[in-house]
Formats: C-alpha cells, structure tokens, sequence
C-alpha cells in the first residue's frame, strides 16, 4: 500500500502501491537510487551457497531487535529459504515467524483481478463492458471506461489517496460506498486508454462489479472463489474485532526510534489492498494459478502481459500485476504497503522462481523490491554488475553530456569524466553502463536510460525506465551538450 521514508505521510502518498503520478514517481527512485548504497547488495555465489547469501542478505537488513520480515523463496517447487527475521512483536519481544499472518497490501490487486477473470470465464461479464453497466451510481461523464482499463490503471480516475478531505478518516470504518464517495464526480486525470495512472479507486470499483455480478459481498467471493480452492487456510478479509491468529503488529519510524503505527482502518483498503495471508499462503495461490485450479491458462497470461499506450509504449502493468525484468529474465510481480507494513511477491517464470516477502514496517532499511531483486539474482547466480568503465570514445560521450528536464526546475544531468559516464539528479550520482547503442543502464539495474536521437543524430530526449510499473518517462534535453563539470563524488 505505501511507503515510507521517516514519517507517516510520505507513505500515505500511496495507499496500496508506488506513487501515482509518474513525475513524483521518477524523482523519488532517482533520488532513491542515485544517492542509496543497500548494505543488502549480493555477492557472487555458488549454487551450494545460495541460501546462506540470501540469509546474509536478509539478516542485514533486518536486525534481530527491529520490526522484521516473514520470507519463502522457492525455485522449481523446491523451497530453498523459509524464515522470519526481526520481531513480530516488539514490546513482548517476539520473533517474526514464517506461519505469521500480514497485511499483503496491495498484492490484494492480483485476487481483485483474477476474481473478475473468474467472471468473464463464467459468461458474466467481459473485460470490455463500461464500468457503467455495474456501477452506474459512480458517474464518468461521457467517458466511457472498459473493465480492462480499470484492471491495467488506464482509466484516468481520480486516486483515493490523492484527496486531501480523505486523510482526515483514515482511522474510520468506511464502506465501499463512502471511500468511492472521496472521488465520485471528480475530473478525469486524462481520457481512458490514453495515458496510465495508478488508481485504487479504480480497484475499489473492481470489488463493486465483483459484487454486482456474483451476488456475494467481496469478503464472501474470495473466501469461497479464491482461498478456498487455492487451500489457503492461513487467509484472511478482517472484519470488525475478529482475533486472527499469528497476526503481527505494524510498526514505523519515529525519528531514529520504532513507534506502533499509526491506526488505519483496513476497511479503507478494501479491493485494492485489505486482505491479508502468510508466505505460505501466498505461495499456494501460486501453485493455484499456474495450475489452472482458478482461472485458465488463456485469460491469465492475459493479465501478466503489459499494456501499451497509443505512442506504443509499454505500461509495464499488466491485469493486477507488474510486468518488469531482472537482467535478460521476466520477472512478474507486485509490491505494496500501508503504516506499519511493506510486502513483495515476484516470480520469474523461466527459472522457475517465486519469493514473497512480507514485512511488519512501512520503513525497511533496504526496499523490498530491491531485496527480492537480490535475492533472485542470487537463485540466477546472476548478480548484479558493478560499475563499469563505457568503451566509448570521448567525442562519441559528449553526444550524451547535457541537462534533461524531468518537471519543473529538476534536471537530469549527464556528464563525462575521466572515460566514465554519469547521471546526477541532486546530490547523487552514479556512473552509467553500457547496454546497448543508445541504452544505458545504472550499475544495479535499477534505472535504464534510452537516448532518442532526430534525423541529423543529435539526441534530443531520454527515455527512461524505472524498475516500477509505468510507461517511460520522456525527459527532453533543455541545453547544449556542456563542458563537463566537476563533480565531486
């Protein structure tokens, strides 16, 4: 659902996922990236010694008295780590476990849209009916809104955590109605099918239509649809007071100290992030859908392949689920977070890997994407290349030297020194590697930079990629190729 730097509010910029506007999105994981060195970084490995590289890695980002983290790593069905690290309760002292019971955030998506998939296969609904025809009580003008688009967050709707009047209920008990009431009648961020945008709403109305069209309320339709075939036992829909067993607590960053997190109201996630699972859990839905046993095979390819926009870029999201990559290999996955919490879960089809990962604090010392990152490219034994001196010739670099505008006064700068070429974005700045002509990449593939040239060869705008759901940016060039500066490190 969120996430955090050391206060609650950044982490309330995002409720169920990643920030929702791409230029915001683009600033904070450059500033991310460019100025971050994860302590978590793999070495490379053998085989024999991957579980212990990926304890190492996980224990140094979680410190035995610090919120913690529930892991299951697994590759072709055979589980090669299964463990809680840090505490699930830090006042009673007691370690996470791997059979605890978390928030799983926004992953809560993937069930909202295999549960439509569900529907379209029994006849019910087809994934291009107008969002009118099941909620015609939340109006979209004359825009007419597919089912897919909601899916895939090319809408154009209004995002609930966008709404300033909505923070002031975050500790409420809300109804569907109510939190939809946050963005009913509010301007379209852009036509549908023509740009993307992260949207909750767009999940809150997913969970109305499943509804509307199997006549259960939404708790009901995953409890019998979805964990019950999938054999989730340790799966929940929270409701009221109800005690659930091993479930954790949420923690936050209060200055240099733990603190409880604030209270949110897990009826406010609803379709777009409520439910909650074990690590175990998460991997039987897994084994569910690469079985057949929920959905089939035809339709759910259909949500892991990405969307493109008219200009043909890809969204990189595809029906509930990132589409990304790690090194040369696909890689579908889904993250969130809310206060207190963070999750992961990711599978890499053609090596047959699958990692969740779900912690009990919105501020883990290292990202979790970038932890299921490493801990993948541990199982590759591809682990990520260091820095790297580009053969180019000089003159061929300073094609690339220049400032490129991100939004408003920030700039992308790109320089040349000593045979190495840079990207700085404030005070970070890494050295750019080679991956193709014009392509370029940062040294932990977190960030990947196309240069477009025009018809006389002179680039004129970067198209660039982050490791997050989205189209590419477009960051046109504002000035001349410029003497390199210098930079101090």
């Amino acid at each position: 659902m969120f996430e955090t730097k050391h206060s609650i509010l950044p982490v309330m910029k995002n409720i169920f996922c990643r920030l929702t506007l791409l230029g915001a999105r683009a600033l904070i994981t450059l500033l991310t990236v460019f100025s971050v060195a994860s302590a978590a970084t793999p070495v490379a490995v053998c085989a024999t010694d991957a579980a212990a590289e990926m304890n190492r890695i996980l224990a140094t980002a979680f410190h035995p008295d610090a919120p913690g983290v529930a892991v299951l790593v697994v590759q072709n069905g055979t589980v090669k780590l299964r463990k809680g690290y840090g505490l699930a309760d830090m006042e009673l002292g007691v370690p996470v476990d791997p059979a605890n019971v978390f928030p799983i955030c926004s992953i809560t998506k993937q069930f909202t849209a295999v549960a439509i998939l569900q529907l379209v296969e029994a006849g019910k609904l087809k994934l291009t009916d107008d969002l009118s025809m099941f909620v015609p009580e939340y109006p979209t003008g004359e825009a007419k809104i597919t089912l897919a688009q909601l899916l895939g967050h090319m809408s154009g709707l209004p995002s609930i955590e966008e709404q300033p009047e909505w923070r002031k209920t975050w500790r409420e008990d809300l109804t569907p109605a109510q939190l939809l009431d946050f963005t009913r009648n509010k301007p379209l961020a852009f036509a549908p099918g023509t740009n993307w945008k992260y949207s909750n709403t767009a999940y809150f109305l997913l969970g109305r239509v499943i509804e509307k069209t199997s006549g259960q309320s939404y708790p009901d339709y995953v409890r019998t649809h979805l964990f019950s075939p999938a054999a989730m036992t340790h799966s929940y829909y929270p409701e009221g007071n109800r005690l659930i067993p091993q479930r954790v607590h949420g923690y936050s960053r209060a200055g240099k100290t733990w603190a409880n997190a604030p209270y949110f109201s897990i009826t406010q996630a609803y379709s777009a992030g409520a439910l909650l699972a074990t690590v175990d859990d998460l991997w039987a839905w897994e084994q569910a859908l690469q079985a057949g046993h929920l959905v089939n095979s035809s339709l759910l390819e259909g949500a892991y392949s990405e969307g493109h926009l008219p200009d043909g870029r890809s969204t990189h999201y595809g029906l509930g689920w990132e589409v990304n990559k790690i090194n040369r290999h696909n890689v579908i996955e889904h993250g969130g977070g809310m206060p207190g919490f963070a999750t992961y879960a990711s599978r890499v089809p053609d090596a047959g890997i699958y990692v969740a990962i779900l912690s009990n604090t919105d501020a883990p010392a290292v990202p979790l994407r970038t932890l299921v990152a490493n801990l993948i490219r541990v199982l590759l034994g591809e682990t990520a290349p260091s820095s790297i001196t580009l053969a180019l010739p000089a003159a061929e670099m300073e094609d690339y030297v220049g400032s490129y505008r991100i939004g408003g006064p920030a700039t992308f700068i790109v320089s040349a020194k000593d045979g190495v070429l840079s990207g700085q974005l404030g005070p970070g700045r890494k050295p750019l590697s080679l991956a193709a002509p014009d392509e370029f990449k940062t040294s932990n593939d977190e960030m990947h930079f196309t240069f477009v040239r025009d018809d006389a060869r002179r680039i004129q705008k970067v198209l660039v990629r982050t490791d997050g759901p989205g189209p590419e940016l477009i960051w046109p060039r504002v000035e001349e190729p410029a003497k390199t500066p210098n930079l101090s490190p």
